[in-house]
């Protein structure tokens, strides 16, 4: 039971932290495929800041969790 809970709380933790990386990479290959602009990582992160605001960054995060 104890690895079952530690393992379920790692997996929340990465999904937490990690899920504005994800959403940063997928914008980034979608402006890079829709637009003939080349953006870089931080534009693409302070599109997404000030578009959808901070937790814009944790967009599509409900899916993920079920």
């Amino acid at each position: 039971m104890k690895s079952f809970l530690a393992g379920s709380f790692s997996g929340t933790c990465s999904t937490l932290l990690f899920q504005p990386l994800d959403l940063i990479k997928t914008r980034l290959q979608l402006f890079q495929k829709t637009q003939n602009s080349v953006r870089s990582i931080s534009g693409v992160t302070l599109f997404v800041l000030r578009q959808e605001k901070l937790f814009g960054l944790w967009t599509g995060l409900v899916p993920v969790c079920f």
